[in-house]
C-alpha cells in the first residue's frame, strides 16, 4: 500500500474520526438504540386510553364484588398459613416434648381406672353377699372368707368372673323366678360392667397405638400444606431468575453470532495475502473479540479466565491466521456446552 494514502487515512483518522467518535457514536445509538419511552409505551397509552372509562365502569360496578373476592382471598391465604402450617407445626412440637395437653385420646385417663375399681367392687360385693358362688379352690388356696375375697378381687382385675358366671348359670334355670327373687338382673348388670370394661380395655389399646404413632400422623397432615408453600414460593422466586434466564439466553445467542462471525474473518481471509491478517479485517476481529469479552459474564465464573485467555490469542495478531482459526476451533470444542 502506498505510503501516501496510509499518511492520508491516518491523519484523517486522528484529525476528524477521533473526536468526532462520540457525537458519531451518539447519533448512531439515536437511530438504533432504545427508542424514548413516549414510542415504546405509546400502544399501551392508546389502549388504555380508548378503553379506560370502560374498565373504570367495571371496577364501579363490581366494586363490592372485587372488594369481597379480595377480602376472601386475604382470608383464605391467613387461614391456611394459621390452620394447615402453624397449627400442625406447633402439634408437632408438642408431641416432640410429649405434651400431654395435645396428646390424642379417645376416652379419660381415669375412666377405664373407675370403671374397673367398680366392677371389682361390684364382684367381691356379689361374692360376699353369695358365697356359694365362689369357686372351692378359691377356699381351698385361702385360709378364710377374706382371703377368698382377695382372690376374688383379684381375678377381676385379670377378667375372671367366675364368681357372677356360677350365680349365672344356676339362675338360667329358673329365669322368671331369679329374676323376681334371685340375682339374676344383679349378674346381668355386672356382666354389662364388665362388657363395659372390655370395651374401655380396647379403646385404651386403641388410643395407646394412636400415642405411638401420633407424630408419624402429625407429619402427614402438615406434609400436604408445606408442599404447597414450597411450590409456591419457589415459583415466586424464580421469577427472576427466569426472566435472567431469558436475557442469558439471548446474550448466549449473541455470543455463538459474534463467535461465528469470527470465525467467518479468519475463513474469508486470502492464503495469498500472507499468514496475517488485512488491517481491515484485524479491526474487525478486534471488534468481535470485544463484543465477546461483554457477552462472557454469562460464563461461569471458574471458567471466564480461560475463556478470557483465549480471547486474548485470538487478538493476537503475530500468531497468524492459521493459529488464530486452531483457537476459534479449541473455543467451539471447549466452550460449546457453555453456549448451547
Amino acid at each position: 500500500m502506498d505510503t501516501a494514502v496510509v499518511s492520508t487515512n491516518l491523519l484523517n483518522l486522528a484529525q476528524n474520526i477521533i473526536p468526532n467518535q462520540r457525537i458519531y457514536s451518539g447519533s448512531l445509538s439515536a437511530i438504533y438504540g432504545r427508542p424514548f419511552w413516549l414510542v415504546r409505551y405509546w400502544p399501551a397509552a392508546v389502549t388504555l386510553l380508548l378503553s379506560g372509562s370502560t374498565i373504570l365502569r367495571i371496577l364501579v360496578n363490581k366494586r363490592v364484588e372485587l372488594t369481597t373476592w379480595a377480602r376472601d382471598t386475604a382470608t383464605t391465604i391467613v387461614d391456611f398459613w394459621r390452620n394447615w402450617v402453624v397449627v400442625p407445626l406447633t402439634d408437632i412440637i408438642s408431641t416432640i416434648r410429649h405434651d400431654d395437653v395435645n396428646q390424642i385420646a379417645l376416652m379419660g385417663r381415669q375412666s377405664l381406672k373407675s370403671d374397673m375399681d367398680s366392677l371389682e367392687r361390684m364382684v367381691v360385693e356379689f361374692a360376699a353377699k353369695n358365697p356359694q358362688y365362689i369357686p372351692l379352690e378359691y377356699h381351698a388356696n385361702a385360709g378364710g372368707a377374706p382371703d377368698a375375697l382377695e382372690i376374688v378381687a383379684r381375678g377381676v382385675r385379670e377378667g375372671d368372673l367366675s364368681p357372677v358366671l356360677r350365680a349365672y348359670e344356676a339362675d338360667l334355670q329358673t329365669p322368671f323366678k331369679s329374676a323376681l327373687t334371685g340375682t339374676l338382673i344383679q349378674t346381668l348388670l355386672i356382666q354389662v360392667q364388665k362388657t363395659k370394661v372390655d370395651v374401655e380395655f380396647a379403646l385404651s389399646g386403641i388410643d395407646r397405638l394412636l400415642k405411638s404413632q401420633q407424630l408419624v400422623f402429625a407429619f402427614v397432615g402438615v406434609t400436604p400444606s408445606l408442599i404447597i408453600l414450597y411450590t409456591t414460593l419457589r415459583y415466586l422466586s424464580s421469577l427472576p431468575s427466569r426472566r435472567r434466564g431469558l436475557r442469558q439466553g439471548v446474550a448466549k445467542s449473541d455470543l455463538v453470532k459474534t463467535l461465528r462471525n469470527i470465525e467467518r474473518i479468519l475463513v474469508l481471509h486470502d492464503p495469498r495475502q500472507g499468514n496475517k491478517l488485512r488491517f481491515r479485517d484485524r479491526g474487525l476481529l478486534l471488534c468481535e473479540c470485544f463484543v465477546a469479552r461483554e457477552l462472557a459474564v454469562l460464563l461461569p465464573r471458574g471458567v471466564r479466565g480461560e475463556f478470557m485467555q483465549d480471547l486474548a490469542d485470538l487478538e493476537n495478531v503475530q500468531l497468524g491466521v492459521e493459529q488464530q482459526f486452531r483457537t476459534v476451533t479449541r473455543i467451539w470444542r471447549v466452550w460449546g456446552n457453555y453456549l448451547y
